[in-house]
């Protein structure tokens, strides 16, 4: 769909330089919107190519099941896709606890289902710093969420992340899994 838009903007980009250029008498001119246009398409290419990254990007994350977390950041949140529902993930402190730093996440379960039993697994590095290993210097723990997630409403977690200080601390990923379910029951 992208590449069809492209190549439908370049000709008409093209087309439309032809219609300039044809009472155009001078080569240098004639080059010179050429080249113009050639550098626009270039552009125009560049940001199909980051669009494309962004949404690969978003795709990717719903598909994986994690929240991407940026702790230095605004204190959004991130969306947990799981096999029983979707869950929001926020962090809501960090603080230095022996050789780490101890956090305390948000979990808000948008389901009417309250989650008395679940896992988390929580990936957490430096902030990217552009060298082609930092992904494999990623540290991951496994907890278990000590209180149910209760249904339509936020719920708090803490764990510590050995091996990095608060101010080193510049990501993280989590995933929850739900592996048991409380509905009330109704009174039929």
């Amino acid at each position: 769909m992208i590449r069809h838009c492209q190549a439908l903007g370049g000709t008409l980009l093209i087309l439309g330089l032809a219609g300039c250029l044809s009472g155009a008498g001078d080569s240098a001119e004639i080059e010179a919107k050429l080249s113009e246009a050639e550098r626009r398409i270039t552009e125009l290419e560049g940001q199909s190519k980051s669009f494309e990254t962004r949404l690969a990007s978003q795709l990717q994350r719903e598909r994986d099941g994690k929240a991407y977390l940026d702790p230095s950041g605004d204190g959004g949140y991130g969306v947990v896709h799981t096999e029983l529902g979707i869950l929001l993930v926020s962090m809501s402190s960090v603080s230095p606890k022996a050789d780490g730093a101890e956090i305390v996440l948000k979990i808000g379960n948008l389901s009417a289902a309250t989650f008395a039993g679940a896992e988390a697994e929580i990936g957490y590095n430096v902030r990217f710093d552009g060298s082609p290993d930092w992904a494999d210097k990623t540290r991951t723990i496994k907890t278990k969420i000590a209180n149910p997630i209760r249904a339509a409403s936020w719920n708090k977690m803490s764990t510590s992340l050995p091996g990095l200080r608060p101010d080193q601390l510049g990501f993280l990923s989590v995933t929850v899994t739900p592996n048991e379910v409380r509905l009330v029951e109704s009174g039929d």
